[in-house]
């Protein structure tokens, strides 16, 4: 995605100024390293899985620790929250 918004879109998906690039970089890290672990089984568990075939432990699991992943994160709100759309 990254490569993507560099090439196209004439920096309209990603930041020109490089501060701001640097922070939703910072985030799509995050959202990768963090948050798609946690919330995968989560994910996974409800949304793919027959719900006969469910394992209730992994999703409950996976819910902890996408919260206290989503707790555990500091968040400026100008950071979250923006009027354009980014690569965040």
């Amino acid at each position: 995605i990254r490569y993507l918004a560099a090439k196209h879109a004439q920096r309209t998906l990603e930041p020109a100024d490089l501060r701001t690039r640097a922070l939703a970089h910072k985030w799509m890290d995050w959202q990768l390293s963090v948050m798609a672990p946690a919330i995968t089984p989560v994910f996974w568990g409800l949304i793919r899985t027959p719900p006969e075939q469910r394992d209730a432990k992994a999703i409950a699991t996976g819910k902890e620790k996408t919260i206290a992943a989503a707790l555990g994160r500091k968040a400026k709100p100008e950071v979250v929250h923006r009027d354009d759309l980014v690569l965040l």
